[in-house]
């Protein structure tokens, strides 16, 4: 994910931001927030997390390592649909 200032940054002006290599999101400080974090966990870790093992045909295993960042939410991130140990 690509965090800037400005929800339409004017280095991507003529170009159609979702189709991009890279998740482009945006906040007052350009800095990951707690928001931005479970956004981005919900709609594109969980839902990549989910394709790629299918697509391979091995089992559901995955998992993401986090510091104690302020913006990592420890607990409202665990709950999901994928499985834990």
């Amino acid at each position: 994910m690509l965090i800037g200032k400005s929800a339409k940054p004017r280095a991507f002006k003529n170009i159609n931001i979702k189709l991009l290599p890279v998740h482009y999101r945006s906040s007052k400080s350009a800095w990951m927030n707690q928001q931005l974090f479970k956004d981005w966990f919900h709609s594109e870790f969980v839902p990549a997390v989910k394709k790629h093992p299918k697509s391979q045909k091995l089992p559901m295993k995955a998992v993401l390592v986090l510091d104690n960042a302020t913006s990592h939410p420890s607990e409202e991130v665990r709950p999901c649909s994928c499985h834990q140990t």
